[in-house]
């Protein structure tokens, strides 16, 4: 299982499936973002085999300039990855992205966060 409804904390046992879906994540973000990637990382509690966890898949993505990020925004909004701009003020010096049915409109699971550093 990968989400939650947005406003839901619920932990379960560590899944393969959470490791597979990060890989693919990274996969999707290296195939969109290239070079600008300088380094990119499955993070978080579903990274953590031995813990229960949220079932939200969190990525780090660091890169040299985040306007190299905000000036491929919309490609990465038409593959799924919705910038969240109001995060910014609650984690300052990095760019909030996120995943899932809430964010596209037609349901409310949250999937993913990208942390961009």
């Amino acid at each position: 299982m990968i989400g939650l409804r947005r406003g839901i904390v619920r932990l379960y046992d560590h899944e393969t499936e959470w490791e597979l879906e990060a890989q693919n994540t990274i996969s999707r973000l290296r195939a969109l973002l290239g070079s600008v990637i300088k380094d990119i990382q499955h993070v978080g509690s579903t990274s953590i085999r031995s813990i229960k966890a949220k079932p939200i898949i969190d990525i780090a993505l660091a890169v040299d300039d985040f306007n190299e990020i905000l000036a491929r925004e919309a490609t990465l909004r038409d593959h799924g990855f919705y910038y969240r701009p109001g995060s910014q003020s609650m984690i300052p010096h990095q760019l909030l992205f996120a995943c899932g049915s809430y964010y596209d409109g037609s349901g409310d699971l949250q999937t993913h966060f990208i942390h961009v550093v």
